[in-house]
């Protein structure tokens, strides 16, 4: 073997570790990326469920409301009848 063949095959070693590294490194950051997504996205959830919760207590208190208003407004029509 001759010095040419030795550095060919010693770069071509090179290469596949390189690459093997590579993509091991690649696997892993994806892998933690995807993680990282879940967690975040299930955050995401919970705050959307908060809102919608939110939204419905809103509704809630609205329809209150507008009982009681009518209510009072019941309750003015007696006292100016009265008066």
């Amino acid at each position: 073997m001759d010095v040419a063949t030795v550095i060919a095959i010693i770069t071509t070693i090179i290469a596949i570790v390189g690459m093997v590294l590579g993509i091991a490194s690649w696997l892993s950051t994806r892998d933690s990326k995807t993680d990282k997504d879940a967690e975040w996205k299930g955050t995401v959830n919970a705050k959307l469920d908060t809102l919608i919760s939110l939204n419905a207590d809103v509704s809630n208190a609205k329809n209150k409301l507008q009982d009681h208003e009518t209510r009072i407004c019941i309750i003015e029509k007696v006292i100016d009848t009265k008066e």
